[in-house]
């Protein structure tokens, strides 16, 4: 009876240990998956917090660069908005001194357009012998014609006319006159042909006896002989004036014109008007092939330069006058 109790006894401890075994083995392993399944959510959770970190930084990183870009557009368009208000400044002050410069020059213009008519009024009421001066001079005006030929035929194909001062240098005579009579585009001519008014007497230039100066539009032609009525004018020099003329002197234009009576000499007065350089300025008329004639100052009846022209078309105008000092020094 003993042995049975110990018996059920061993058996009960027997069962009872090893349901505990079991139970615990059981436990174990609902924990371990528990704990299986918790580490795997832990680390999506942690995958998730670095691809949202990694999200986050990207997009710090792209709001930096549109701040940059922002702040780098905002520069430009304030540099911009800048640089306009300069340009507008500038303009506005450039039409302010438009307008100054322009009521200025208008001003100026009525002014001088005032002195000059006095000053042609003055000329009109002149007291010099004007006519006892062109008759002075007459002689020592030249009617020059030039001519080009075509080499081997002698045929003129060009010919082309104005005037010239006769006077006398340490070399003999000398005719001075513009360059552009005796040239054609920097060509020379064949002969010139020199005329004198008084009797008519006409001698002939080759090219080898003509000189040009270009710059000054100034040419000397040195005839070899002299005839008739050039023979007296031949062996004097000419008076030439020796101080610079001021504006407001009078002063006469003797020359021969390709319109009107190209038979003698023509005579337009005027004044001193200004200056140009090495060129007067003058109201005097200078009609084509009156230059290269003589500028006449009237108060000392000597010669004042070359009548020079500037070229409007086919017309002479803006006359200007080269002072004979600048090549008869």
């Amino acid at each position: 009876m003993q042995n049975s109790f110990f018996r059920i006894l061993i058996i009960s401890f027997g069962t009872f240990f090893i349901g505990g075994t079991v139970a615990a083995a059981i436990s174990v392993h609902v924990f371990n998956t528990y704990r299986t399944a918790q580490q795997a959510q832990e680390r999506s959770f942690v995958a998730l917090l670095s691809t949202q970190q990694a999200i986050l930084l990207a997009a710090r990183e792209d709001i930096a660069i549109l701040r940059k870009d922002a702040s780098a557009q905002t520069k430009r368009t304030l540099d911009e908005a800048a640089r306009l208000r300069r340009e507008l400044a500038a303009e506005s002050a450039s039409r302010a001194a438009l307008a100054t410069e322009t009521s200025k020059a208008a001003a100026e213009s009525a002014a001088a357009r005032q002195q000059l008519a006095t000053l042609q009024e003055t000329v009109s009421k002149s007291s010099f012998d004007v006519a006892s001066i062109i008759a002075a001079w007459r002689p020592r005006i030249l009617f020059i014609r030039c001519e080009w030929q075509r080499v081997g035929t002698n045929t003129t194909f060009l010919a082309k006319s104005g005037s010239g001062l006769l006077s006398r240098d340490k070399n003999g005579p000398v005719v001075y006159t513009n360059s552009h009579v005796v040239s054609n585009s920097g060509a020379d001519p064949a002969f010139c042909s020199l005329r004198s008014s008084v009797d008519g007497t006409t001698i002939a230039v080759g090219a080898a006896n003509i000189s040009r100066t270009a710059s000054l539009d100034l040419a000397i032609i040195r005839p070899q002989s002299v005839l008739g009525a050039m023979t007296a004018s031949s062996l004097s020099t000419a008076s030439f004036c020796s101080s610079r003329a001021a504006i407001g002197d009078e002063l006469v234009i003797l020359g021969y014109p390709t319109i009107g009576a190209a038979g003698d000499i023509t005579a337009t007065n005027g004044i001193i008007s200004g200056y140009d350089g090495d060129y007067y300025i003058t109201s005097a008329k200078v009609e084509q092939g009156n230059s290269g004639g003589a500028a006449i100052l009237l108060r000392q009846s000597c010669y004042l330069g070359l009548p020079t022209f500037v070229e409007l078309g086919n017309i002479e105008a803006l006359a200007r006058i080269l002072d004979a000092r600048k090549f008869l020094q």
